[in-house]
């Protein structure tokens, strides 16, 4: 029993310290409360403000009716009109170069007018080379010669015909004259009055110059053979001499048209065979453009090719630049390439009326003028959501709803829903709302929005 009572009075103590503890606690959070309260009966209350609604600054665009023009584009590379390579006809070594058959040199082709003296008559072109003719030269008199003996056998045919023809109507009368003769004999033997010696004698004579009329007959059928064969070998000779001639004049080689030379392959001294190239001469003046456009675009302005006003093109070296040169749709391919599906139109370009010259090779891009809209409503497109727009409208966003007729790159033509003189919102269109409360601070018009890089699809026509 007496071991006992030590652990009965730990067990009092640790209880009056538990108590303790939770009194403690409780007068602490009492403490708090009382402190926290009395602070807040110092706190002065919030002085309240009225409520102040949120404005939108917008950029707006000013719709006005325009008449606008669809663009339909392409790229192509310049080429000239004519541009030939010039090739040897006849072979033999060059014995004279002009001293600008070079890169770049400028030659004039055959011209019509009135020469030095007044009279009208035409000039050929300059030469560029000329190759060795002797050989041509000798060959030309030669078949002239030929030439000269053929006309001389013919003329002598013709003469041995006339003669022949006079010899026998000579001997046609022989024979009848025998003939008679031979009759006369006959009847005086029947007569007796002669011997039958005298009428073998007459039948002989008969028979004799009846070969001859035979013969001479025969020999005035060959004539006509003859002479004709001798024409037919006179005109194939004289083929043969006026190709001769023509080799003669192919030894000297010309200009065919005005034009500079952009490629030389020959020079003085050089031996030439028939079919060498020469040179390569291009005509700057007329510069054409290959452009291959798609179906749908071909469509827009087939119909004017071809037409007394024909669609017109202006070209830039890129997509952004400016216009530089001005030309017409003059042609297009009579098929379209299965594979790109698109058709190749043809850019004519007058470099006479261009203030600088298009240079064939070079690479441009085209802006053709398309069907024209008057009094078309356009809009940007990034002002447009789906298919409505906000407007402003006493000083508040609007929700319009619109119909989009077509769209042109970075602006779309309105068919409904839009009038003259409206300001549709161009930014915050991420934060504002129907009703919302706008401040415009900026507008753009349309011919901002149509810059450089929107010239590809429309332009706005200024009537």
């Amino acid at each position: 029993m007496r071991k006992s009572q030590p652990h009965s009075r730990k067990s009092r103590r640790g209880a009056t310290q538990w108590v303790i503890s939770i009194v403690l606690s409780v007068v602490s959070i009492a403490l708090g409360l009382l402190g926290f309260s009395v602070l807040a009966s110092l706190k002065q209350p919030p002085s309240e403000r009225p409520a102040v609604e949120r404005s939108f600054n917008v950029d707006v665009f000013e719709v006005e009716p325009v008449t606008l023009q669809e663009v339909v584009s392409g790229f192509g590379t310049a080429r000239a009109d004519r541009e030939v390579t010039l090739a040897a006809q006849v072979s033999g070594e060059i014995i004279f170069a002009h001293e600008r058959l070079e890169e770049g040199g400028r030659f004039d082709g055959p011209a019509s007018g009135p020469d030095a003296d007044g009279r009208g008559g035409s000039s050929p072109g300059e030469t560029l080379i000329v190759i060795d003719p002797r050989t041509y030269e000798s060959r030309v008199r030669q078949i002239e010669g030929r030439l000269d003996e053929l006309d001389g056998q013919i003329e002598r045919l013709r003469k041995e015909q006339s003669n022949n023809e006079r010899l026998l109507a000579k001997a046609k009368k022989d024979v009848e004259r025998f003939r008679e003769e031979y009759e006369r004999v006959r009847n005086l033997r029947q007569r007796n009055v002669t011997t039958a010696s005298s009428v073998t004698t007459a039948e002989l004579e008969l028979s004799r110059y009846e070969d001859t009329l035979v013969k001479m007959e025969n020999e005035a059928e060959l004539f006509p053979i003859r002479i004709a064969q001798a024409e037919r070998t006179r005109d194939a000779t004289a083929e043969e001499l006026a190709s001769a001639k023509l080799d003669e004049e192919r030894t000297v080689v010309k200009a065919p048209f005005n034009g500079a030379l952009c490629e030389v392959y020959v020079e003085q001294g050089q031996y030439l065979r028939a079919g060498d190239q020469i040179a390569c001469l291009t005509d700057p003046t007329v510069v054409e453009i290959p452009v291959a456009i798609t179906l749908d675009d071909f469509a827009k302005i087939s119909a004017r090719i071809g037409s007394a006003s024909p669609p017109e093109a202006r070209l830039a070296i890129n997509e952004t630049d400016p216009p530089r040169w001005g030309g017409t749709v003059v042609r297009a391919s009579p098929k379209a390439d299965s594979s790109s599906r698109t058709i190749s139109v043809y850019i004519k370009v007058n470099n006479s009326e261009q203030d600088t010259p298009l240079l064939p090779g070079t690479f441009i891009h085209a802006r053709i003028d398309g069907p024209m809209m008057a009094g078309a409503v356009a809009l940007p497109r990034d002002a447009i959501e789906s298919t409505s727009v906000y407007l402003v409208k006493e000083g508040r966003a609007k929700r319009q709803e619109i119909e989009i007729e077509r769209s042109l790159g970075p602006v779309a033509v309105i068919a409904d829903g839009i009038e003259a003189g409206d300001q549709v919102l161009l930014t915050n269109l991420d934060a504002v709302f129907d009703g919302a409360a706008v401040k415009p601070q900026g507008s753009r018009t349309l011919e901002q929005e149509l810059g450089p890089s929107a010239q590809r699809f429309a332009r706005i026509v200024n009537e």
